[in-house]
């Protein structure tokens, strides 16, 4: 059976920016008449990319396959060899010998991979086009290929959670209608209300108009109609704003019908890639870190690098106490995880899929080639999401899930307050006090609130953005993200005046300094600043902060109180969110919260 297609860099025109993630050396090109790919006499191109290169390591590894081999649909004069891809400190690829073929009209081939040792992560394969009587040689297909012990059958459930994204819902409605060949069943929630549920809805598709409980709600929503309505084996859960790949889809759906015994509870977790610069990985999997922040397991990797594309691979996604989960951008897991007493919790936006791999200690997969297409959450920072809510909820779900009892948020809270104080971006300091102010209002408070209504109100104090062009400041775009060093006295001195605050006027400068609006923390440059500049380099437009010592002991004061409540009242709310979490959790809870009854 067909394990991996091979995609070509024309195949997606999405993807042709970035052909290098499917080849390396000369560029294929595309023949519409003939439905194939020319490679021009006497040219050389090889498939070690993240598109082109078999998952050898992990095939072996987690499902019951043997046998592998390449299938080549071609014509022409050519020599073909395989590349070994392995890591030990450094990414490595071996070249073993090529075999020359001439196929005079067009041929299937099917090669047997070389035998590789156990530390080989990637095979791939070469080609170097030869003279075939003046012609070029023509690629119609490739793919790999493995035989398999046995076949479990696979029933997926794919549910998104959709408001106002019609545009890229419709689009992924027609990249399921062309998996034909494939058990699946397309379930979406709408929250928004705008996509015509009685004429998308037929078919493998259905369409849900759901009350706006945001991705939580929409989530739930969705695993309770996929219990409902199917006998379902695994449940995907995608965005709204992704655009799902059809190969991406093919592979998770042959990797769940092959995993070994040992492996059936594994998630399947999906990377995301920029829009923008699809071949920098965003994330395949993430983790909670012991300071309190959220992040990629992996560095940021740029996959149209070959060394880039091993290190991908051999990455663990398990590490001792290292709090993983898999983002509900594309994200599957075995349906016998998903019951009437296990869905989310209800925190409307932001941490409800860390809340749920956490609190069932998923464990995760995940493969070259699994991912979504997704825009780049650098282009969109919101205070209101990325501050008060991420805050807020990272708080509810330890107190209500016992998940990640080792981290201190609140040290995180101090820490992201006082660096808001310094960037005199009070408005934002503000909203680290509101999440945790909020969050000691407990479960009963959560519940009745209005997710969207909570958002535009804290959303309200950021939307004084201005062209650059209207502020007398020079502006590097590119040097916004820059920062100088500082000496131990001034990172010293930066902490104990709160960059300023605390010092005389005549002590600050009053030249604006020019930072990012977004989280990026560009000491350096901030010290001692009494008017700054925040620039939003992706939309172009700044907002201009001054220093207000007074508003800085209001916001002071305030902290101070909410601390002091948080330490009285601490270990009595988070029993009520203890004693809340199995109700909240509940599908008798999710059907009257959604107005289902």
């Amino acid at each position: 059976m067909i394990l991996q297609n091979v995609l070509f860099p024309e195949n997606n025109s999405r993807m042709s920016p970035h052909w290098n993630m499917s080849c390396r050396g000369g560029r294929l090109v595309f023949r519409e008449d003939l439905s194939c790919y020319i490679l021009p006499r006497f040219a050389y191109v090889d498939f070690l990319s993240y598109w082109g290169a078999f998952s050898l390591q992990k095939w072996r590894a987690f499902t019951n396959t043997s046998k592998y081999s390449l299938t080549l649909r071609i014509r022409g004069h050519f020599r073909l060899g395989f590349l070994l891809g392995t890591r030990t400190r450094f990414s490595e690829y071996t070249e073993l010998s090529a075999k020359e073929y001439v196929c005079r009209d067009i041929t299937d081939l099917s090669i047997p991979l070389p035998e590789a040792e156990e530390n080989v992560i990637l095979v791939s394969f070469f080609l170097e086009a030869l003279d075939f009587g003046g012609a070029d040689t023509e690629i119609y297909s490739a793919c790999y290929e493995g035989e398999a012990d046995r076949i479990r059958p696979v029933s997926l459930a794919i549910v998104t959670t959709t408001f106002h994204k019609e545009a890229f819902v419709l689009d992924n409605i027609d990249v399921i209608k062309t998996l034909g060949d494939i058990n699946l069943r397309f379930h979406i929630v709408d929250n928004g209300g705008t996509l015509g549920a009685e004429e998308l809805s037929g078919g493998r598709v259905t369409v849900y108009p759901n009350k706006n409980t945001g991705g939580a709600g929409g989530f739930a929503r969705g695993m309770i109609e996929v219990l409902r309505t199917e006998e379902a084996t695994h449940l995907l859960l995608t965005d709204d704003d992704v655009i799902l790949l059809p190969e991406s889809l093919r592979r998770t759906y042959t990797l769940l019908s092959l995993l070994k015994d040992e492996y059936q509870g594994h998630f399947i977790s999906g990377a995301m890639l920029p829009l923008e610069n699809m071949n920098l990985q965003h994330e395949d999997v993430g983790r909670v870190c012991g300071g309190g922040h959220i992040e990629p397991l992996k560095p940021r990797l740029d996959l149209s690098r070959w060394e880039d594309v091993v290190l991908n691979e051999a990455m663990p996604t398990e590490r001792r106490g290292s709090r993983i989960y898999g983002a509900w951008w594309f994200c599957c897991m075995p349906m016998n995880v998903v019951s009437p007493q296990n869905l989310p919790l209800p925190l409307f936006i932001r941490f409800d899929d860390a809340e749920f791999s956490l609190r069932n200690n998923a464990r995760f997969i995940t493969m070259n080639g699994i991912c979504v297409l997704h825009p780049a959450f650098e282009r969109r920072y919101n205070p209101a999401l990325d501050l008060y809510m991420s805050l807020r909820n990272c708080l509810i779900i330890q107190a209500a899930s016992g998940v990640c009892r080792d981290v201190s948020f609140t040290r995180f809270a101090k820490r992201q307050f006082a660096l808001e104080i310094k960037r005199l971006n009070y408005n934002a300091a503000g909203l680290i006090l509101d999440a945790v102010e909020d969050f000691l209002c407990g479960p009963e408070w959560l519940i009745k609130q209005d997710g969207a209504a909570l958002i535009k109100q804290k959303s309200a104090g950021f939307a004084d953005f201005a062209a650059i062009e209207t502020f007398e400041t020079d502006v590097d775009i590119s040097g916004v993200y820059d920062d100088i060093p500082t000496r131990l006295w001034r990172r010293w001195a930066d902490r104990l005046t709160y960059n300023g605050h605390l010092l005389p006027q005549r002590l600050l400068k009053t030249k604006p300094v020019i930072i990012p609006h977004d989280g990026a923390h560009t000491p350096g440059k901030i010290f001692r600043a009494r008017n700054v500049l925040a620039v939003d380099v992706y939309n172009k437009t700044a907002q201009m902060r001054t220093m207000d010592k007074k508003r800085f002991r209001k916001l002071l004061r305030r902290k101070n109180k909410i601390f002091a409540r948080y330490n009285r009242t601490r270990v009595k709310t988070e029993r009520a969110y203890a004693s809340a979490q199995k109700r909240l959790t509940s599908e008798e809870f999710w059907r009257e919260y959604l107005g289902l009854y």
